[in-house]
């Protein structure tokens, strides 16, 4: 339900003509939703541990499923820990909280079997990108790179910051 009300949670990135990406907004996709049982384990948490790493590390295939994945986990009888993992494309701060509030409710409704109750969307995502794209095409794209121009200026120096050890001068990707 949730991914069917915001088109960001059904949108696929591949490229277009020239390089320049796209989006796909899929009408049914599958979603990457598991669902595992650590009752029987000796170490539930090291268990759930690991899996929260493997889950926020694993790579998203961004032209073939939306980039976002659900694992739900059973720790205890009475004890379950889901995993939400988005990649930055389809959210920010604010609307991971919204979403959140939004998969709460719809739980809730689901488990007293009550209709959701949240209204409809005036925007997607995909409606504001445009908007902002629309925007900053015109005079204020310009007043903004203008501005940002100004603020950072035209000389970049190379940071030098302390670090937890040595680095090499050629960097080999480790």
């Amino acid at each position: 339900r949730l991914a069917a009300r915001h088109e960001s949670l059904r949108t696929v990135f591949h490229h277009g003509r020239d390089g320049v990406p796209l989006q796909r907004i899929l009408a049914n996709p599958v979603i990457d939703f598991d669902s595992l049982d650590l009752r029987g384990s000796d170490e539930p948490e090291k268990e759930l541990d690991a899996l929260f790493r493997q889950v926020a590390q694993a790579p998203f295939d961004l032209e073939a499923a939306p980039p976002w994945r659900v694992r739900l986990v059973r720790v205890a009888a009475d004890h379950w820990q889901l995993l939400l993992c988005m990649h930055h494309m389809i959210t920010d701060g604010w609307s991971s909280q919204r979403l959140l509030q939004e998969w709460v409710h719809l739980y809730r409704c689901e488990r007293r079997n009550e209709p959701p109750e949240l209204a409809s969307l005036p925007v997607q995502y995909a409606d504001f990108a445009l908007w902002q794209r629309e925007f900053l095409a015109g005079d204020a794209g310009e007043k903004q790179l203008a501005w940002w121009c100004e603020q950072l200026g035209d000389e970049h120096p190379t940071l030098d910051l302390p670090t937890d050890r040595p680095r090499p001068a050629e960097r080999d990707g480790r």
